[in-house]
């Protein structure tokens, strides 16, 4: 499903620059994610270089239970 959004979405298009300078600015890794229903998606990634870090795949599924950004999903709908 995120690899089908990656390409050619709007949301996403618009979001590269932010993504990468956030990248830049933080060496975190930085997500952009949607609610479908009562899970999140995550439509696009950039991955921290550090050499210790956790990272989830574009396309992937989780409970709005799950993570900050998810919660802040939940708390903002």
């Amino acid at each position: 499903l995120g690899q089908k959004a990656e390409k050619g979405n709007a949301l996403i298009d618009a979001s590269k620059v932010v993504l990468d300078q956030l990248l830049e600015d933080t060496q975190e890794n930085v997500y952009l994610i949607v609610r479908q229903g009562m899970e999140m998606v995550c439509l696009a990634a950039r991955i921290s270089p550090q050499p210790v870090r956790l990272s989830a795949d574009v396309g992937t599924k989780g409970g709005l239970h799950t993570g900050g950004a998810a919660k802040m999903l939940l708390a903002y709908s």
